[in-house]
């Protein structure tokens, strides 16, 4: 390893493509073409929530630096999070609201107000509130797991247990959107930050305890049957429930520890940078797909490329989502930035553009 290289920023540059290639399964399972019942759609494009799940987690942890509650419930950054998810979702949903007009397609003006506050907008509104409520138990699930460490991890997978069998009592407009359907998957995380990646605890997980994890987990995943027909988890969303996380949480944590060289080349800095803007490419994302559906795009194109029409519609949707998703990237943090060199919020601040977890 190079002495120059700071290791954080390795790390950092791993999780950042992961995002980037992530947000991309969102778009591929947004683009409705994938059959639900293939494999590549099984055990890669829906895992990526789950996937940002276990991201957030260890890229929280990592930033936390073993501070108390109080610190970690800190109101000035607590708010600056706030912000930093709450205005590129309230630009999306204010920018769409403008196309809709300007498009002259048909609107519920009331019912359009309601899917602000139950994030029913478009493909992947929802993910605000769990990011909002994430903000909420995060620090909860910290301590828990840097306390109790395995035994903290039990814990919550406990909670989510009740949770899901308790989710039958819960109307799935509500339980799309709330948390608890993804703590285990947090907390695996923040278990990896704390746990395995710090070497003064020297906890380890045996290589054959990860593969039989990846290994039940596939189980899960991989015979639909048993999360769409028997419904172990009565809700719309088996297939990325709490089960899951013994087949993402193995994979992610090999990734991160076998590869951590950091971004050299132009196009690892470009993937690095995609996966930087991927919590505002997954808004371009959303409204893509609400002005533009599959079949107005197939009565564009012209005879001839009839028979490509899928593979053109998969390619603009991730071009097109990702483009304006890193323009809209760079545009919140530039705002960000004067917003806090003018001392407006919370005075003279570069965390924001610097220390994005």
């Amino acid at each position: 390893m190079p002495e120059n290289v700071n290791v954080k920023t390795q790390r950092m540059a791993i999780i950042d493509y992961l995002k980037a290639f992530f947000i991309v399964c969102v778009i591929l399972d947004h683009s409705g073409v994938f059959r639900k019942d293939s494999a590549f759609f099984l055990f890669v494009i829906q895992m990526a929530v789950p996937c940002f799940m276990v991201l957030s987690g260890y890229t929280f942890a990592y930033s936390a630096g073993g501070g108390s509650l109080s610190e970690l419930y800190n109101i000035r950054k607590m708010s600056k999070r706030f912000l930093r998810f709450t205005i590129p979702y309230c630009t999306c949903y204010v920018l769409l609201f403008i196309l809709m007009l300007v498009l002259n397609r048909p609107l519920d003006y009331r019912g359009y107000i309601y899917s602000f506050f139950f994030a029913s907008f478009g493909k992947g509104a929802y993910y605000f509130p769990i990011m909002i409520e994430f903000l909420v138990v995060f620090p909860i699930l910290y301590r828990l797991i840097d306390g109790f460490a395995e035994k903290g991890l039990v814990l919550v997978a406990g909670a989510n247990l009740l949770f899901e069998i308790a989710s039958p009592l819960i109307p799935d407009s509500v339980y799309r959107i709330l948390i608890f359907r993804y703590i285990t998957m947090i907390a695996s995380g923040i278990y990896m930050r704390l746990c395995l990646s710090d070497e003064t605890r020297k906890k380890q997980i045996k290589k054959s305890a990860q593969i039989w994890m990846v290994l039940l987990g596939a189980a899960y995943i991989g015979l639909p049957k048993i999360h769409y027909t028997y419904r172990i988890f009565t809700t719309s969303w088996n297939g990325t429930s709490m089960v899951t996380a013994l087949f993402v949480s193995p994979i992610i944590y090999f990734l991160l520890k076998k590869f951590e060289q950091a971004a050299a080349r132009w196009w690892e800095k470009l993937i690095q940078r995609i996966g930087q803007s991927s919590y505002h490419i997954m808004y371009t994302q959303l409204i893509w797909y609400c002005v533009i559906d599959f079949q107005k795009f197939c009565s564009f194109m012209p005879s001839a490329a009839v028979g490509s029409v899928t593979a053109i519609w998969v390619a603009a949707s991730v071009v097109v989502s990702v483009l304006t998703g890193m323009v809209f990237f760079y545009a919140d943090r530039v705002f960000f930035s004067v917003l806090f060199r003018k001392k407006i919020f919370f005075g003279r601040n570069k965390a924001y553009v610097e220390n994005r977890e």
